[in-house]
């Protein structure tokens, strides 16, 4: 039974990675990583940089899509 619990959380967690995902690139941003980890969720968008308002976005998308409060995302350019 846990081990089924767990694979269905696993699975839950992947679903709301693409869909935070896609969300992010539906805002005009060129791609978007989205990872869970102990609490903790991060997003990496592709640019170079990011301005308030842009950070902003990405972080109201995630709140509201994972339930983690702000302090607990970090929000981080890649390419």
């Amino acid at each position: 039974d846990k081990a089924l619990d767990r694979m269905i959380s696993i699975a839950s967690e992947i679903e709301t990675e693409a869909l935070v995902e896609e969300m992010i690139k539906a805002k005009g941003f060129e791609d978007a990583a989205v990872t869970f980890h102990a609490g903790t969720v991060n997003v990496v968008v592709k640019a170079d940089e990011l301005s308030d308002k842009q950070v902003a976005q990405i972080l109201e998308i995630t709140k509201k899509e994972t339930g983690e409060p702000a302090e607990n995302i970090k929000v981080m350019t890649g390419k």
